[in-house]
């Protein structure tokens, strides 16, 4: 468990329960193709995707419009254009598609696919955030690749991944990698339909995992799953080379079906990445002679960087350390524990701006920005209003009665604890004491030195006071003068009065 410490005031530690749901939900598979959500996001790059010459493609639109013979033995994906313009760094990632010339009324899924041999780290994490394609080595080759189909109920892992889990290690003495199993991952993370030009504008954002498509006429959408994309065309032979019959107007719509959850909050491990993109036919489980298989259509490489969201950790009073930051990932839920340390105690937890009283917890979810906690906390005290904290730190032997060693002369100076801890003064060290320890003269000012190395900084700062006649009135000349970092304090009177004696006091808070 990973603890957080803040001085010695507070203890910030990742609930061991809510960690693991917060990696468990951050897990995505992310396209290097694109611009990014995040304010972050910098080097705008351009993917232009190459075409597939073969494959077991689809040959009627996404109403079951079979295309006319000659376009079926005359197109290839290899007269298409398809550009993505993306930026490569950033938090979420989202991107513009423009294509042209693809299959007119054709449903395609935008999906990313991983690289198991020359970036296994972003397959990995690819696959974790969507689907995993398994092969088996048959003793020459990979073979018999097929999706692992279990996604549960959308939370991680889920079947899919204990599979994978347990499966991965599994040996080959022939394999090239010396594995059994060759694992892919992938992910569809968006769709659209081509108009009846084959052309489409795309703009994406990195948030959801698919696991395929289906038509509304197929299969009811649930809350979970993508939004209906909607397409009504007619086909025409005269205005539309594609088709060879002249089909009566149609109107399909289209969604995506969950694979993880939660819908439109699925985060990828902060991190470089390498992953193909990939458009993919969507042959919507049909099987008729020209409904194809989920080809591939066009791809290209796509390198990218997610960076991380920060949970910000900070304590008010500050003592030693600065504000500590935990790295989380975009649409993670995860939990912190507040913990204030030995003799102090917690008033109030300030989440973002707002107040929330006291709290020894806090639970984010779905996290989409960075997010600050602000813990103020007061110290528990003794008699005459004495940190319990200062006193343990110079008296350790008294810890088991505050009250007592605060109101008595523990060290024989002839000064009591309390008054010591207001001064500044070692209330363990008889030598210790908060006086003027030197005065000097210099350039007609008048110089004050005094130390006060042990004084607790909560307290009000010191105030100078200055008179020309001991039975006389003292006048401040400076208040709420704080103690110097190093406890050795030199003041000077730029305008001392002229002739005769002068005097000084520095006075500490309820007048010492």
């Amino acid at each position: 468990m990973a603890t957080i410490t803040k001085g010695n005031l507070l203890r910030v530690s990742k609930d061991p329960i809510l960690a693991g749901v917060m990696q468990r939900m951050c897990i995505i598979g992310a396209l290097a193709v694109c611009a990014l959500a995040s304010p972050c996001a910098t080097t705008a790059a351009t993917v232009e995707l190459a075409g597939y010459p073969t494959g077991s493609f689809r040959w009627m639109d996404t109403a079951r419009n079979v295309y006319g013979a000659a376009y079926r033995g005359g197109y290839s994906y290899t007269q298409a254009s398809v550009v993505i313009t993306c930026a490569m760094t950033g938090t979420v990632l989202t991107g513009t598609m423009s294509a042209t010339n693809l299959k007119p009324n054709f449903t395609y899924q935008l999906k990313l696919s991983g690289f198991p041999e020359a970036d296994p780290t972003s397959n990995i994490n690819l696959g974790l955030a969507g689907r995993w394609w398994k092969e088996d080595w048959n003793g020459s080759s990979w073979a018999n690749g097929w999706n692992l189909n279990n996604k549960g109920n959308g939370s991680f892992p889920n079947p899919n991944d204990d599979w994978y889990f347990a499966n991965r290690d599994a040996t080959s003495a022939t394999s090239p990698t010396g594995k059994a199993y060759r694992f892919t991952g992938y992910r569809p993370f968006d769709y659209f339909i081509t108009d009846e030009q084959g052309n489409a504008v795309l703009g994406f954002a990195m948030m959801s995992a698919y696991h395929v498509l289906y038509k509304t006429d197929q299969r009811v959408r649930s809350s979970s799953d993508g939004p209906i994309k909607h397409h009504a065309f007619d086909p025409d032979p005269s205005a539309h080379d594609a088709y060879d019959t002249n089909y009566p107007a149609s109107t399909v719509d289209v969604f995506g079906e969950w694979e993880r959850l939660p819908a439109d909050r699925v985060g990828i491990t902060p991190g470089d990445y390498m992953l193909d993109l990939l458009i993919t036919e969507e042959s919507f489980h049909e099987s008729d002679e020209h409904a194809g298989f989920w080809a591939h259509a066009m791809h290209g490489v796509a390198p990218f960087t997610i960076l991380p969201l920060t949970i910000e950790t900070a304590v008010e009073p500050v003592h030693a350390a600065a504000p500590t930051q935990i790295a989380v990932q975009w649409g993670a839920s995860t939990g912190i524990v507040l913990a204030a340390s030995a003799y102090w105690q917690i008033t109030n937890v300030v989440v973002n701006g707002a107040e929330h009283g006291v709290t020894n917890a806090w639970s984010f979810d779905l996290i989409t920005n960075d997010q600050r906690v602000v813990v103020q906390m007061t110290p528990l005290t003794a008699a005459y209003g004495v940190p319990q904290w200062w006193l343990a730190e110079w008296l350790p032997d008294w810890t088991n009665d505050f009250d007592w060693a605060a109101t008595n002369d523990i060290d024989g100076d002839g000064v009591l604890t309390w008054e010591e801890h207001l001064g500044g003064s070692h209330p363990g060290l008889r030598d210790s004491r908060f006086e003027i320890s030197d005065q000097r003269i210099f350039d007609g000012s008048n110089g004050l030195t005094w130390v006060s190395v042990h004084r607790d900084p909560a307290l009000p700062g010191f105030s100078i006071a200055r008179t020309t006649n001991l039975v006389g009135v003292w006048s401040i000349l400076v208040s709420n003068l704080h103690a110097a970092v190093d406890g050795t304090n030199i003041w000077y009177d730029g305008e001392p009065p002229a002739g005769g004696g002068v005097y000084y006091r520095v006075v500490a808070p309820a007048g010492l």
